[in-house]
This record gives structure tokens, C-alpha cells and sequence, in this order.
């Protein structure tokens, strides 16, 4: 068979073409999310079977839209959040006016709407963790005008609101401190418990509609008492006993009842589907019998029905499964079932053969099923098996989050299909813990992380190689969230099994997890306590929890690990790996750390998820052997840190590759490599840093390079200077007492300019010797005393220095003067950090200068001055801060500062800057508590004859504001006009 094309990872893991559409209630407008100049973005059409009229109706330029809801009048709702913080506000489109309204403007909240109705087609109910931030509480929120109003505090802890067409809240349930969960429903404005769950029954059971019929009120529920699997029934809320009626049960039910399709309008349960290996649809009403075996054969893959009008008459439907993209239909059931084709997800996938995803019952030691998925090259089968290869292969075990989750056979495995493609086989596995699968599974699960959950991933690998699928030697365990937990679990518990490992966002100690969940998590952590087994504030659950912490046994590490974590993960937060990686290094054990600055619990922006991949393949590669995408430009437009590893991950014509050599337990610098999108390769900003020379402004290398004459004039003023030598020794230091007196306080008008802020990633670009560097520290260790000791809102200084004699010094300065406990988390030492695109909230740029304050006490610093020096380090100003603007955030703060009264390299250089940067820019001028110094065009200097001897001291305020002052074409810079 011919080698088997690589599939780009671009294709795989970038933005979808289209995806998600959704029919307006009365069926007029469609709806649906498509990349708009390269972020997500929802489209508008008004002929749902012709998308070629539809238009883009959002303008998100950073993180992407990724969910909407529609109301009954033409507006449209969507949340969305920074950077991963999961704080989640939401907005309105009215699609009459096009006016966009911020429903819930509320920082330092999440929100989410709870019911559209009908009956009042302008509102929606919203609840958010307002105004106590543990508890959601419901709001009634005017679509077109924005207003909105509390009409249910949420004062007993209740984790869950259902209500009717009315808009009236009838039930609402908590959680028990034993993990149960118990119903309320409300009578006369008190609530009175109707249903109590216990915990097995929390997953599998929940109301899903309200119906009057007949006048009488009844309540559809999927319900889990008393049996293995959840059924439907029915409560007729007239009966005193509130008796459970059996409305639809499968036969020979293997799985969880994970779907129910209802009438829009009624809300009567049509039908309902199960999934145990794959997906299948029962119909309750005989109604919609013949839709559902029409939709059977229309695609071979699974279905779902995403969206209904409220008469019932158009759906849209989803096909997928495990060789092709999902594709979106438009069924109109009233016009003789009626299909149309809207469009494929990823039409670009089609062009690829991809690989079957196989279906496996695994056996655990104790008896119990594990439903996995199995994936193999397309190379590799033998042809006289289903499921085996050839020969027994590298694999990859692939462990799903939650862990109260499950893996499924859709949607389109793209991460298994692009490690098959890889040449590995994949396994997915359905341990104890996973959800659907009936409640022995899930009951089997608790108290059992890094314990029998884990024996069950460890029987999945023994029964790969038993099979002769994989290859035992060369096995990596591979997950996120739970899966990152199951994937240091795997090198400390059992660090003979696998080969390597990489762990996405995965929590690494089980104490600290517990005791830094997001607030509105109150409601859940008991259930968390009772799944997971340990009580954080208690001596036996701390006990507990530390003998399943993959922390507790970092020291039995031994393979190649690879950390990616999110910035802003509010579940499983920075720290978790922080703390490992840290561990890690004081005992010299290697270990790769990535951090993605603009994400949280997993990686949304497609620049990230593709550089994710890249770094992960060729890592894998290294050990497993397997094929690997070379790089190119991949890293473009992501935002990542490598906080440690640096040797195992170095930067290489503008890529990231892996050296050989796994030994990087000497990396004590923990360099930093930023990447970005690289956009400007010309001449006068390729390899900014190469100019990044500071020690304070003294200029090494102006004095390491003077020529012939300069120096003959050195040596007649040092013997004619000789004369004077004690009286100059004692003049000296008492202008040293004075100047560190002075340069103390200008570096903390400097750095207060930045308005540094507890989370902030700071870089002091030319930062030795390090009293700037001090004094950002100062301004970020204040801030975050305030912070509690869980390592939240931790900010980070990067400092950068790429001459070795001043980074040495930096070094020193920094050690002498900085805590330990700092250096883990709070400050990072570079020797080339790049200037790429988004990185930094705030960046200094204490930039080499002519240095007139080095005048005043050294003669040779006289002698040497030039009016051709202030021309020279202006252009090199220019080439740095060039470089500079463009690591900086949209929103984020430059300081650029001199020690030189020269206007050529103070406001001149902040004029070329604002003329033809592409970054675009905007000058602060405001005061930040200094009574010192004169304002100029751009900024202020501070003159020794004017401010007591202090100075000379220039500094500018930048602003990153978003936009482009030019778009880019060809190499070339155009202005909107269209002139170069």
C-alpha cells in the first residue's frame, strides 16, 4: 500500500469552514458560525436554503463566537468570554436594527440564559453569580433594551432553575452534602422538596419539560432510581403522591438515555436516543416514526437534531461519523420530507482517506465493561481482522476529562485521526468514572482516582499488547483536564508503563484543586468531594488526597513529560502544573512546561490548538518514532511561553523543534520563547533583540568598540588626570551616594507608569542590571499579597538581557535581592525573549541611549560623546521599540524610557513609531504620582537643572489599542487608500 499522506495540522485542528447552524423560530432566518477574517463569527441569512446571500452580523476580532441561542423575535444571543476566564457575558442582536446590546455588563461574573419563551418573544431569563458570586440567581432581561432585573435571589444554595412558558420559576434543585440532589418545586412562593437523588442517581436523572395538557400540569423527567439505566417518565403534579408513569424505556438497554427530542411549542417528548458504542434514535411519538427512518437513510453516520422551528415543520440535522466531517441538513418535514445539504464543516478533510474508529468492549481486572474506541493507520490493518494491525505499533492512550464524561464514537475524532495519521494506533477508554454507561460504572469510580480508574487505563494497555496492538515499549498516555491527571498518574504511579506523556491542564495536587475551585463551584463541592474521596479540610481527607496526588510521587518521573496549561484555566488553575514543574526542576528531573497566555481549560484559538499539535507531535515523535508535519509557520498568531525545558524546546529560525537530547535538567534560567504571529520579517525589525543593550544605560558596547583615536585620548586624560586622583575618588562617591538615591526613585516613576496589575505578564525587554526589574517586582509582589495563597492572580515579570556578562549581573542582582519562593512563579530571566505578536499586559523599554546622565561623573563618557552617538541610538531605539509594540496586548501599557536629553532618541523616536509601526497606538498622557519633570509632545524628561539634580530621565506612555494602522500584502505595508 503507498505511503498514507500527511494530513496538515492546519486542516485539522483550524477553524471550521461552518459549523452550527440554527433555524429562527418561524423558520424565516438561518443562522450559523463561520470564520470572519480568520475568527469565528455568526452569519445571517434570509433564505435558509441559500447560504450565498448570508452576511456576517458580529465582528469579533480575538477569541471567536462559538455558541448562540435565538429568541422568539428576531434576536439573537451569544456569550462570551477573556481569554479563557470563563466569566461569560452575554449579548443581543437584534436583527431588525442591527443594534448589538450588552445583556449582562457585570465584570467578574458568568451568565447564561436560562429560558426563551414564546409568550414573551423580547425577554430571556439569565442567571448569574449575582449578587452573591458562590450562588447563580435569575434575572429577567429585556433583549432590545438591555434592562434587567433580579426575580429570584438565590438564597439556599440552589445549583439549578427550571421554569414554564411564563416565565414562572416552578422547581429548582440543590445538591446534598452527601452528593444527592434533591428537587424542589414551588408552592405559594415556598419551596417544598418533591424528589430526592441519591449519588448514583445525579448524572442520569432531570426534569426536561413541563407540559399542560387536559388541565393537568405534568413534568417529563429522565429518572435513574431504581434500575441500572434512566428511562422517561412522567408526574402528574396533580397527584398528591406524584407517582413516576413509564413513558419509554429501550429494550435490552445497555447505556443511559442521553437525548430527548421534544416539541418546540408543546414540549411533549417525540423521542429519545441512547448511546452505548454508537448512537441510536427511538421515536415515543408515532408522529415523527416515519422522520426518524427517513433520516437513517439519508447519511451512514449518526445524527442529531440541532435546531426546530416552533411549529415543528423544519429541522436542521447534523451527520457525522468517525471518516468525515459533520454535515449540516435542512429537513422540511411538512413539504414530503424535503432535504437540503447547507454544508460540510471542514469541506478541506474531504481531499484526505481518513481511519475507521473501531468499537471495543475491554474487560477491567474486577469484571466490569469498558466501552473504548480504537483507531489504526490506515497502513496497518490486517486484513483479516477488524481491528488488529499488521504488527504491534506505537500507541497513544488518550484519556477523557471530567472524569464524570465519556468518549463517543462522534463527533469526528480529529485527535485520533491525526495521531493515526501520525502512523500510531489510539485508544480511548470508558474507565470507571464515565458517564451513560449505567450507574455501576459511574459508582465504581468514586474514592478511585490514581487508584482502580487508573488499573482500568493500565488494563486497557495490557490488553493492547496482549492483542498484539501495541507495541509495548512504546505506549504514551495523552489527556486533558482528568486526562492531565491521568497522564501524571501514569509517569508516578506506574512509571514503567509508559513511554511519555503530555498533559493538558491536568491537576497534579488533589488538595490544591480542591481548595481553589471557581466560587460558583459551591454548590458542587461536596459532590467533588464524594466523587474524588477527600475532604481538603479535614487531616484524614488532606491524607487521602495526598496519596492520590501525582505530586506526592514526582520523583518517580522518568520519561519525557510535556505540561501545556492555560493562563486563565478558572477549574483547574495555573498553579497545578506550576507546582509540579517547580518540584520537578529542584530535583533535576526533566520536564517541558508550555503555557498559553490567552486560554483556559483547554485551547480555543485555532493559532494555539495548531502550535499545541506541532510541539506534541514532534515530542511524541522523539520517543515513539512516528511521522511528523515539519514546521512552517504554525506558531504564527499564537501566544504561548515556554517556562521551562528550554533545551528540550528551542527556538530555530523562527520555529520551535526538540533537540535531541531529553537532558534539560540544567536549565536554571528557565528562558522564555514567545511566538507570535510574524508579521514583519523586513530588514529593519528582524532580530530586534540583537539590539537590546542596556546596563543602565552605561553602554558596554560603545565602550568595548572605540576606535584608535578615542583611546589615545583616554590614556593622555588618565595621566593627566592622575594628579586630581583622590579628590575624584571621594567627588565619585559622593555622587554615587546621591545618584542611587535619585535612580531609586526615577525607576519607580518608570515602572509606576505601567500601572502594574496582579495578573500581569510583565517584560522589562532591556532589563540589567536589574533595578528596574526590582522595582516591577515590588509593584507585582504588593499587588498580589493581596491575593490568597492558592497562587491565584499570580502575575510574572520576564526580564530580558541577551549580553552574558549583563545577564550575569542581572542574575545576581535578582537572587540577591528576591526571594526564592518568588523565582518559582513570579520572575522569569531571558537571554532573548522574542518580540512577537500579543504577548506581554505591560513592557518597559529602557532602551540603550547616549546616557548625558554618565556625563556629569565620568570624564571618559565626556570625552567620547558625539553628536553622531544621539543619531546612532536612535535608529536602534526605533528597531527595538519596533519590535517592542508589537509583543504588547490590545489594551496593554509600553513605558519607554532614556536617560538622553536628546529629542532624537526621546520624542522623535515615538513619532516614527506612531507613523509606521503597523501596531496601532496611542499615546497616555497622564500623571501617575510624580510632581517632577516637564510634559513634552509624546511624554515627559526630567532635567537634573531643573529637578534638584535628578535626571536626565525622558519616558513615554504607549497604549496598544486594537486595529491595524496598515494591512499587509505581499511583504508591503498598504494604507487604506491602497498607497504603499
Amino acid at each position: 500500500m503507498p505511503p498514507i499522506p500527511i494530513i496538515p495540522r492546519k486542516i485539522l485542528f483550524g477553524n471550521p469552514s461552518n459549523v452550527l447552524p440554527k433555524i429562527s423560530p418561524d423558520g424565516k432566518y438561518l443562522a450559523y458560525i463561520a470564520p470572519k477574517d480568520d475568527v469565528l463569527n455568526i452569519y445571517l441569512t434570509d433564505n435558509p436554503k441559500d447560504l450565498s446571500s448570508a452576511k456576517a452580523i458580529t465582528n469579533d476580532k480575538v477569541r471567536g463566537i462559538r455558541n448562540f441561542w435565538w429568541s422568539f423575535d428576531h434576536q439573537i444571543v451569544y456569550p462570551q468570554d477573556k481569554e479563557g476566564d470563563e466569566d461569560f457575558k452575554l449579548y443581543s442582536i437584534d436583527l431588525n436594527t442591527g443594534e448589538k446590546v450588552t445583556l449582562t455588563p457585570f465584570d467578574g461574573t458568568t451568565s447564561e440564559p436560562v429560558k426563551f419563551s414564546p409568550n414573551y418573544p423580547n425577554e430571556v431569563i439569565i442567571s448569574i453569580n449575582k449578587p452573591d458570586p458562590t450562588v447563580f440567581s435569575l434575572y429577567r432581561c429585556d433583549l432590545k433594551t438591555g434592562e434587567i432585573n433580579l426575580i429570584e435571589e438565590n438564597t439556599q444554595s440552589f445549583d439549578s432553575y427550571f421554569l414554564n412558558d411564563d416565565l414562572e420559576v416552578c422547581f429548582a434543585s440543590k445538591l446534598t452534602d452527601e452528593a444527592g440532589k434533591n428537587v424542589y418545586r414551588k408552592v405559594n412562593n415556598e419551596w417544598e422538596l418533591m424528589i430526592s437523588y441519591g449519588i448514583d442517581d445525579v448524572h442520569s436523572s432531570e426534569i426536561f419539560s413541563i407540559v399542560k395538557e387536559d388541565n393537568e400540569e405534568l413534568i417529563y423527567l429522565i429518572d435513574s432510581r431504581d434500575r441500572e439505566y434512566s428511562a422517561i417518565y412522567k408526574i402528574n403534579l396533580n397527584d398528591p403522591e406524584k407517582k413516576l408513569h413509564i413513558v419509554a424505556e429501550p429494550d435490552n438497554q445497555e447505556a443511559d438515555i442521553n437525548n430527548v427530542l421534544t416539541d418546540p411549542n408543546t414540549h411533549v417528548p417525540l423521542a429519545y436516543s441512547v448511546n452505548y458504542l454508537r448512537t441510536s434514535w427511538n421515536p415515543i411519538s408515532s408522529e415523527i416514526s416515519s422522520d426518524l427512518e427517513f433520516l437513517k437513510s439519508v447519511d451512514g453516520g449518526d445524527f442529531t437534531i440541532l435546531s426546530q422551528t416552533l411549529d415543528n415543520t423544519i429541522w436542521i440535522v447534523c451527520f457525522e461519523n468517525d471518516t468525515q466531517t459533520a454535515k449540516y441538513y435542512l429537513f422540511d418535514r411538512s413539504n414530503d420530507k424535503c432535504i437540503n445539504l447547507l454544508f460540510n464543516s471542514n469541506p478541506n478533510l474531504e481531499n484526505y482517506c481518513l481511519a475507521k474508529l473501531n468499537p471495543i468492549v475491554i474487560k477491567s481486572r474486577d469484571g466490569l465493561d469498558l466501552v473504548s474506541y480504537l483507531t489504526l493507520p490506515l497502513n496497518k490493518y490486517d486484513p483479516y481482522s477488524d481491528y488488529k494491525p499488521t504488527h504491534p505499533l506505537p500507541m497513544v492512550l488518550n484519556v477523557h476529562g471530567g472524569p464524570w464524561a465519556r468518549d463517543s464514537f462522534v463527533p469526528l475524532r480529529t485527535d485520533h485521526q491525526f495521531f493515526a495519521n501520525r502512523g500510531y494506533a489510539v485508544l480511548s477508554v470508558n474507565f470507571r468514572s464515565s458517564t451513560g454507561l449505567g450507574k455501576s460504572l459511574l459508582r465504581a469510580g468514586n474514592g478511585e482516582w490514581g487508584a482502580k480508574a487508573h488499573d482500568d487505563l493500565i488494563d486497557a494497555v495490557n490488553w493492547a499488547i496482549d492483542e498484539k496492538i501495541a507495541e509495548k515499549d512504546k505506549i504514551a498516555i495523552y489527556g486533558g483536564s482528568y486526562g492531565g491527571y491521568a497522564v501524571l498518574a501514569g509517569l508516578t504511579f506506574t512509571p514503567n508503563v509508559f513511554a511519555v506523556g503530555v498533559d493538558i491542564v491536568g491537576p497534579s495536587n488533589l488538595v490544591s484543586l480542591l481548595n481553589s475551585v471557581p466560587s460558583y463551584w459551591k454548590s458542587r463541592i461536596s459532590e467533588l468531594i464524594q466523587r474524588i474521596g477527600g475532604n481538603p479540610e479535614t487531616e484524614e481527607g488532606v491524607k487521602f488526597l495526598t496519596s492520590r496526588s501525582p505530586l506526592t510521587f514526582a520523583d518517580n518521573i522518568n520519561k519525557p513529560l510535556l505540561i501545556c496549561q492555560g493562563q486563565n484555566d478558572p477549574r483547574v488553575k495555573r498553579a497545578e502544573s506550576d507546582q509540579i514543574v517547580s518540584l520537578l526542576t529542584s530535583k533535576s528531573i526533566p520536564v517541558s512546561y508550555v503555557l498559553f497566555n490567552d486560554e483556559g481549560h483547554g485551547f480555543v484559538r485555532p493559532q494555539n490548538r495548531i502550535s499545541f499539535y506541532a510541539m506534541t507531535e514532534k515530542f511524541l515523535s522523539k520517543v515513539l518514532g512516528g511521522k511528523y508535519e515539519e514546521v512552517s509557520n504554525d506558531f504564527e498568531g499564537a501566544n504561548f511561553t515556554i517556562l521551562n525545558g528550554s533545551r528540550s524546546i528551542k527556538k530555530f529560525s523562527n520555529k520551535i523543534i526538540f533537540n535531541e537530547s531529553n537532558n534539560d535538567t540544567n536549565d536554571t534560567n528557565n528562558i522564555n520563547y514567545i511566538n507570535h504571529n510574524n508579521d514583519n520579517k523586513n530588514n529593519d525589525d528582524k532580530n530586534n533583540n540583537d539590539d537590546n543593550n542596556n546596563d543602565d544605560n552605561n553602554n558596554d558596547d560603545e565602550n568595548n568598540n572605540k576606535n584608535n583615536d578615542t583611546k589615545k585620548k583616554d590614556k593622555k586624560n588618565d595621566i593627566n588626570n592622575k594628579k586630581n586622583k583622590k579628590e575624584r575618588i571621594q567627588q565619585k562617591k559622593l555622587f554615587n551616594i546621591k545618584n542611587s538615591f535619585d535612580d531609586f526613585y526615577i525607576k519607580q516613576y518608570v515602572t509606576k507608569a505601567l500601572d502594574i496589575q496582579p495578573n500581569d505578564i510583565v517584560l522589562d525587554l532591556c532589563a540589567a542590571p536589574g533595578g528596574k526589574s526590582l522595582a516591577i517586582l515590588q509593584h507585582l509582589l504588593n499587588n498580589n499579597e493581596q491575593i490568597n495563597n492558592k497562587n491565584e492572580g499570580r502575575g510574572m515579570l520576564i526580564a530580558n538581557e541577551i549580553n552574558n556578562k549583563r545577564f550575569h549581573r542581572l542574575l545576581q542582582v535578582i537572587k540577591s535581592y528576591i526571594p526564592f519562593k518568588y523565582h518559582q512563579y513570579q520572575i522569569k530571566l531571558v537571554k532573548n525573549s522574542p518580540m512577537e505578536n500579543y504577548c506581554y499586559d505591560k513592557i518597559l523599554v529602557d532602551a540603550p541611549c547616549s546616557s548625558e546622565r554618565h556625563l556629569i561623573n565620568d570624564q571618559k563618557e565626556l570625552l567620547m560623546w558625539k553628536k553622531s552617538r544621539s543619531n546612532n541610538f536612535s535608529k536602534k531605539q526605533y528597531k527595538i521599540l519596533l519590535g517592542a509594540v508589537k509583543a504588547l496586548k490590545v489594551n496593554g501599557i509600553l513605558v519607554y524610557s532614556t536617560c538622553s536629553i536628546s529629542n532624537l532618541e526621546n520624542d522623535r523616536v515615538i513619532k516614527k513609531i506612531l507613523e509606521n509601526s503597523w501596531v496601532r497606538l496611542e499615546v497616555i498622557k497622564r500623571k501617575s504620582g510624580w510632581e517632577i519633570g516637564e510634559e513634552t509632545e509624546f511624554g515627559w524628561i526630567i532635567l537634573p537643572d531643573k529637578n534638584d539634580g535628578w535626571g536626565p530621565m525622558y519616558f513615554s506612555i504607549l497604549k496598544r489599542i486594537e486595529g491595524r494602522n496598515f494591512e499587509k500584502k505581499n511583504n508591503k505595508f498598504y494604507n487604506k487608500d491602497g498607497t504603499i
